[in-house]
């Protein structure tokens, strides 16, 4: 009775200070793992053993066999309680917690492609979104209590899982793909049933909990805005190599969602972590999808205007030579980029609102530059032409002056 109290109470203080400080999700971990359970059954068959071996005793009969059985069972587990402590510490660390969920969610998903009744499947889908905000709370605390490595963590966990669930998808019954309304209660029903229709609903609830930690973050931790980002890239390129267009442009809608609220925020550093992933991300799917690469070079425009009508300036300088670069990247490849892409990237510089800014329109005029002496250093000529068309709009002292300064750069 004393070992299983001593145990009961150390392990509910150390769980509920867990539990404060990570996810209060935290606890139905605890109690569903094997050894804790087998841990406590065992104490409580003990306890009950010996009640049986007490009250076998009597006047003259004493149980020696039995008295025996007990004391080694007692030996025994006083022996494993410094072991089981230890387990215990070890299983409420950050990287254990985190790894329990993403073992819990892959189990889901694997009972889930076996299951054949529809309450069996219900309870799975339960049980994957229960994972998906047990780490979205991990993560929101982290970053309320500034704590940089579990964020990180937290948000890298996130997204391996959905990673790991896209291969899978497609073996899975099509009733799955069906979510509950209990599941999504703060969004529209037109957005519900949008998710339902392109079959994306986990992928949906993991970007509606990576928006909130992002909202979280924006001001505080600028680390984890980068780490947001260059996730949801992965998981996009993910997507397109498994042939899931719709989790991918879920993705890009997202990534749109950073920008639109990093922008309003006036957030620079953020904006400028959005744009570096979101190159990345075309660049990546430059041989798979140049159409959605297009697409993206679109928003790219978009939002360094919206830069500047928020008084951003140098995020249209960012915007421009990321253009700049996809383009360039895309030419080194061997592949032709659509003519809209080009004509996009060259508009950025004859904007009303850009000329009003010198050192803003000069440095999307650099961009131009750069992509010009690319273009004709790897001998391509009709996008260079194009771009010198452009440049005569300028006067001859601004296009010096702009390749002046690029050339006095040397570090």
């Amino acid at each position: 009775i004393g070992i299983l109290g001593l145990t009961l109470t150390v392990v509910a203080i150390v769980v509920q200070l867990a539990s404060q400080r990570y996810t209060p999700k935290l606890i139905d971990l605890f109690i569903d793992d094997r050894v804790n359970i087998l841990t406590f059954l065992a104490m409580v068959f003990t306890l009950v053993y010996c009640i049986w071996v007490i009250f076998s005793i009597s006047g003259d009969y004493t149980p020696v066999y039995g008295s025996l059985v007990l004391m080694l069972l007692t030996s025994l587990q006083l022996a494993l309680l410094i072991p089981y402590f230890r387990y215990v510490f070890q299983f409420l660390t950050p990287t254990n917690i985190l790894d329990t969920i993403h073992r819990n969610f892959a189990h889901a998903v694997q009972e889930a492609l076996s299951v054949r009744n529809r309450q069996a499947l219900e309870r799975q889908k339960n049980h994957v979104t229960n994972n998906l905000e047990q780490v979205a709370d991990i993560a929101l605390s982290a970053v309320n209590q500034v704590d940089r490595n579990l964020s990180l963590l937290s948000i890298d966990s996130l997204c391996r899982i959905l990673m790991d669930y896209i291969p899978k998808k497609n073996e899975l019954p099509p009733d799955w793909y069906k979510p509950r309304h209990s599941h999504f209660i703060s969004i529209s029903a037109e957005f519900f049933e949008d998710i339902s229709d392109r079959r994306i609903w986990v992928e949906a609830r993991g970007m509606m909990d990576l928006e909130l930690i992002f909202t979280q973050a924006l001001r505080t931790m600028p680390d984890a805005i980068s780490a947001i980002a260059t996730n949801v890239r992965q998981i996009a390129i993910k997507a397109l190599e498994n042939d899931d267009n719709e989790t991918a442009y879920v993705c890009i809608e997202y990534m749109n969602t950073f920008l639109r609220r990093a922008i309003n925020d006036k957030n620079q550093r953020a904006v400028f972590s959005l744009f570096y992933q979101y190159r990345r991300l075309a660049e990546g799917i430059m041989g798979m999808r140049p159409k959605l690469v297009e697409e993206i070079a679109f928003f790219f425009s978009y939002y360094g205007q919206e830069s500047m009508r928020v008084g951003l300036p140098f995020l249209m300088i960012v915007t421009a030579m990321d253009m700049g670069t996809v383009i360039s990247r895309s030419y080194a490849l061997g592949i032709t980029p659509p003519d809209s892409l080009l004509d996009s990237f060259l508009r950025m510089g004859k904007s009303p609102e850009l000329e009003k800014v010198a050192f803003a329109h000069k440095g999307v005029t650099k961009a131009q530059l750069i992509l010009a002496t690319n273009l004709f250093a790897d001998g391509h000529n009709a996008p260079l032409a194009r771009i010198q068309e452009s440049l005569t709009s300028f006067s001859q002292q601004w296009v010096e002056e702009c390749r002046d300064e690029l050339l006095a750069v040397t570090k």
